[in-house]
């Protein structure tokens, strides 16, 4: 038998601006969802650019650091650093591009959306992006985007992957 149709529901503001997110299944919990996501990727971001490293390790699931070392994880900051403008300033949130708000909606392969494969399908909660500036002078502002996927674990909200990319 086959499965239902997930309902998708776009929703303006989620993110804290106009942007709008692809809601799938029910929307009741969206705004919660979406809130904790600011919440951890807030936190997440603050630390990397205070070079807290022990804190953001600490704020990602347990199946990043299962196969991610800290030392992995310095070495993953580290490499995007030198590559793009140096170590980030600072943090822009942009967007939440999903959120999985309920069941149904989480069951879907990991593949779709491109959740490390180790994803608990129970956990997955949004997937969205922001900005990090590295460098500022006379032409602007300079930087990298960074992507986020973000899990709900009994602990709270975590970061399942993140990565850093130039468009």
């Amino acid at each position: 038998m086959a499965k239902a149709p997930i309902p998708q529901t776009e929703i303006a503001g989620l993110a804290g601006n106009k942007k709008s997110t692809s809601v799938l299944g029910d929307t009741k919990d969206a705004q919660k969802i979406a809130n904790a996501m600011l919440d951890v990727v807030k936190r997440f971001t603050d630390a990397i650019i205070r070079q807290d490293i022990e804190t953001a390790y600490g704020l990602c699931a347990n199946e990043l650091r299962s196969w991610m070392s800290v030392k992995g994880f310095v070495t993953e900051l580290e490499k995007a650093d030198s590559e793009y403008n140096g170590k980030p300033l600072t943090f822009e949130f942009k967007r939440i591009t999903w959120i999985y708000c309920d069941e149904p909606s989480r069951d879907r392969s990991n593949k779709d959306g491109d959740w490390p494969k180790e994803t608990p399908k129970p956990n997955k909660r949004a997937i969205g992006f922001g900005w990090f500036t590295d460098q500022t002078n006379e032409e602007g502002e300079f930087g990298r985007n960074i992507a986020f996927w973000v899990t709900e674990e009994p602990d709270g909200y975590c970061i399942a992957k993140f990565k850093q990319y130039h468009q």
